[in-house]
């Protein structure tokens, strides 16, 4: 996935991910004929010039959040940074927004209304249908449909791809998709896109 192709949707670059509802999920896949114990060294694929009528959807702040994040990951695996001629490999990553629709269901039941306190009610028996009877107390029974909630939500994922350096061919392919945040901070922004990185970068090198 080439870097001049990226198209950085304000929305998605936000990246911050809330840990309730749907949990945070990775993805890996790669090619097993590939010499991943060779590999030694990476470069960032090389951008290409950028589309003027693409500025506004692009925020270099959390860009640059993104390649610390996967440049200090790199690192601490033992793999240095090159120019893009001396790589073994290179790096590209995208970020993609999916709007989600959640579907919440309650369950029916049949409740009372009106309740007493248990024997004060009076009669027989045979009256406790009404809220009549010795231990019925004063009350009816109400029965409560099923209910559904609809809920709509962006889901934001972090795709991270490693490519050959001669022939552009993507060998490996990492990615973690989660439900975005409605009200990012500055810090949970930076620590958010840390752990994304981090949880898709521990699935390289391949076992």
């Amino acid at each position: 996935m080439a870097r001049t192709q990226r198209k950085f949707l304000l929305a998605s670059l936000i990246l911050v991910f809330a840990q309730a509802c749907s949990g945070p999920m990775v993805r890996v896949d790669f090619d097993p004929a590939e010499n991943y114990e060779a590999m030694k060294k990476w470069a960032w694929l090389p951008a290409g010039e950028s589309d003027p009528k693409n500025r506004k959807d692009r925020n270099d702040l959390i860009e640059r959040r993104i390649r610390s994040a996967i440049s200090q990951d790199m690192t601490s695996k033992g793999y240095a940074k090159a120019f893009t001629d001396d790589a073994d490999f290179l790096i590209a990553y995208d970020t993609v927004v999916d709007q989600k629709t959640s579907v919440t269901s309650t369950p029916g039941y049949v409740g009372t209304s009106m309740g007493a306190y248990p024997g004060y009610g009076y009669g027989r028996a045979a009256y406790s249908p009404y809220g009549y009877g010795r231990y019925g107390g004063y009350g009816y029974g109400v029965a409560i449909p099923p209910q559904q909630t609809v809920r709509s939500y962006d889901e934001g994922t972090l795709i991270i791809d490693f490519l050959d350096h001669r022939d552009m061919k993507l060998f490996w392919r990492g990615s973690f998709s989660a439900k975005l945040s409605r009200h990012p901070t500055q810090q949970s922004t930076t620590d958010t896109i840390q752990d994304a990185v981090k949880r898709i970068l521990a699935k390289f090198p391949p076992e």
